[in-house]
């Protein structure tokens, strides 16, 4: 009864997440749709009021005393350029509400199990992880897919860092996972805030090169500066140069002085501030000018960041470092624009000639090396922070049905389970089961094929990467303590290197005994030992190896097809314990996926060839 309700209401929250989003796509239609059709009476009145302006001036020409036509035509060329003023405002609108929308229908998209509009973090998958490829962390349809709501790829490694590294292995302890389980808790109720955070980096994953950003940046920090451009009197000097400069142009206005004074002046200030600057500058545009977009980008998000009202402490101490970082990108992303305009020739030598600008610049940059150098690289992991915590926050309100974990400050490996079940199965179809693991205890799971033992072993190890991130858990309720882990479950071959399938096995159990043997508590996750050997061998060195292992500081749960690995619960009953997932042969077979005391009697093997062969003739 109690499971038939949980049912109901995790059906209820589902549907309430989807026609969220449809109601919200419908609204954005709504307001697309009106300022589109704002936009075409913009268009119209710029066209009308600029074949007005063009009509006064040809009127000026051809009519007497036409002084009136040059006033209609600058009050026409005034209410052009505010037309043109709001046409840009709402077209920028238009885009922002087309870049929400983007996020929004792969939010919704994501509801239906197409995780496609997100990165799926394949390129971090490395086989010799400890546990990343059993368990599905990347690729199509991965944990990494369906949790990732990253815009730069300084947030996909960090969401990348945190899935693959357990608390364990980086001295993170229960109380930091306390912190980010309150942070993510935030996160995942500022639904909009989220969304407008993830539009703000065009609405895809990881499109934000941070690699290119953070290079330019410390490329930046070599740049050499002329000695004359380090002297604190040279803007004092810059500035009077100007003033002469002014004062000589009035002087030709109001006095016989004539043009050649200002003039030759100007070309002076040119001719000083241009060949001073423009080493610096090219140098510096080379350096960092093709980052301009990213600088862009991370203006917005620095800004959406700052501008958020946090109350955990771990978020509110990331938007606490960041707390310089909009001024300071925003007068680099000044810069950056005022040295790519500096292609406009005309425009660069009147600018110099008037008002030395190329000398300002460089002092500009300067400037903001000395009080930022360094710190810029730290801003781009604040920000990278807040992206994973982002993503974590989008999963659990994906997700309304899981639960919090408890984690404990036990200093051994404790894990027990009620209802627990694997994340990407969907709760109204998905069968719970119970399960508890004691510190140095071994669980032998023995079952037919498709009984379930797999994706058992998955659901224990993924969930439990959930509970190290403060993540909701796929249970109706999970305690563990905090230590390491490793599986050995899809080992494979590899030609190219001339390792066969077993030698394969042997290097992953070689290399699950070296990673244990440093650490204080580890619990294994292994599918059939020694699968690539003939079965008596298999069954001679699997027992030699679970004996080596029952010597270490230990944990495991084993799933085999091997009955004959179940008697150590005989010989060794304070350490192994059978458990196994049985199935029902006849007419129609039946798989109840439950986990229950005990070793598997029925194997389908043999059951299913014959049914198999019988239906082909």
């Amino acid at each position: 009864m109690e499971e038939r309700v949980i049912d109901f209401f995790n059906n209820v929250f589902l549907m309430d997440i989807k026609q969220y989003y449809d109601n919200k796509l419908a609204h954005i239609g709504v307001q697309t749709a009106r300022l589109k059709h704002r936009n075409r009476w913009f268009l119209t009145g710029e066209i009308g009021f600029f074949a007005v302006l063009i009509g006064f001036l040809i009127l000026y020409t051809l009519v007497p005393g036409g002084a009136w036509c040059l006033v209609c035509a600058a009050a026409c060329f005034a209410i052009y350029g505010c037309i043109r003023l709001f046409d840009a405002k709402n077209s920028r609108r238009i885009e922002a509400l087309g870049k929400l929308e983007t996020v929004c229908r792969a939010e919704r998209l994501a509801q239906d199990g197409d995780f496609s509009a997100f990165g799926d973090g394949a390129h971090y998958l490395h086989p010799q992880h400890s546990f990343a490829l059993d368990l599905d962390l990347f690729g199509s349809q991965s944990l990494f897919q369906r949790l990732n709501r990253t815009v730069t790829t300084a947030g996909s490694n960090r969401l990348a860092y945190y899935l693959t590294t357990l608390p364990a292995q980086d001295a993170r302890d229960d109380a930091w996972i306390e912190k980010q389980r309150e942070a993510i808790d935030e996160l995942s109720a500022k639904e909009t805030w989220r969304s407008a955070f993830c539009a703000l980096g065009n609405g895809s994953a990881s499109s934000i090169s941070s690699q290119q950003v953070s290079e330019a940046l410390s490329a930046m920090e070599q740049i050499s500066f002329p000695v004359i451009i380090r002297h604190r009197l040279l803007p004092i000097i810059a500035y009077a140069s100007i003033g002469v400069f002014f004062i000589l142009a009035a002087c030709c206005l109001f006095t016989p002085l004539t043009a050649t004074f200002p003039i030759t002046w100007a070309l002076l200030q040119f001719g000083f501030s241009f060949f001073l600057a423009v080493k610096t500058l090219r140098t510096t545009g080379q350096t960092i000018g093709h980052v301009l977009r990213e600088t862009t980008v991370y203006v917005q998000l620095i800004r959406h960041i700052t501008a958020a009202t946090f109350v955990s402490p771990r978020t509110q101490q990331i938007q606490a470092l960041l707390h310089d970082a909009p001024i300071a990108f925003k007068e680099l992303e000044s810069m950056l624009n005022a040295i790519d305009r500096r292609g406009n020739v005309l425009g660069m030598f009147f600018s110099n000639a008037l008002f030395m600008s190329d000398l300002f610049l460089v002092c500009r940059v300067r400037s903001w090396l000395q009080r930022h150098q360094g710190r810029a690289i730290a801003w781009i992991e604040a920000v990278a922070e807040i992206e994973a915590l982002v993503s974590m926050g989008a999963f659990r309100y994906q997700h309304p049905e899981a639960r919090a974990a408890v984690v404990t400050s036990a200093d051994s490996v404790c894990y027990q389970a009620r209802g627990l079940y694997h994340p990407f199965l969907s709760p109204l179809k998905a069968v719970k089961n119970d399960f508890t693991i004691a510190d140095g205890h071994f669980y032998v799971i023995t079952g037919a094929n498709m009984a379930g033992k797999s994706t058992f072993l998955r659901a224990l190890g993924i969930n439990y990467i959930l509970a190290m991130n403060g993540l909701c858990v796929f249970a109706d309720q999970l305690s563990v303590s905090v230590f390491s882990l490793f599986s050995s479950m899809r080992t494979g071959d590899d030609l190219t290197k001339g390792i066969s399938y077993f030698n394969a096995e042997l290097l992953r159990l070689q290399q699950l005994l070296s990673e244990a043997a440093k650490n204080r508590h580890t619990l294994i996750i292994l599918d059939e030992i020694l699968r690539g050997t003939n079965s008596l061998d298999k069954l001679n060195g699997s027992l030699l190896f679970l004996e080596e292992v029952a010597r270490m500081p230990i944990t495991g749960v084993i799933a085999t097809h091997d009955i004959e690995l179940s008697k150590l619960e005989t010989t060794r009953p304070d350490r192994f314990h059978n458990y196994c997932f049985e199935i029902e042969l006849g007419a129609s077979d039946v798989y109840p996926y439950k986990i229950t005391r005990g070793v598997a009697h029925n194997q389908n093997a043999t059951f299913l060839l014959r049914k198999m062969l019988k239906e082909s003739h």
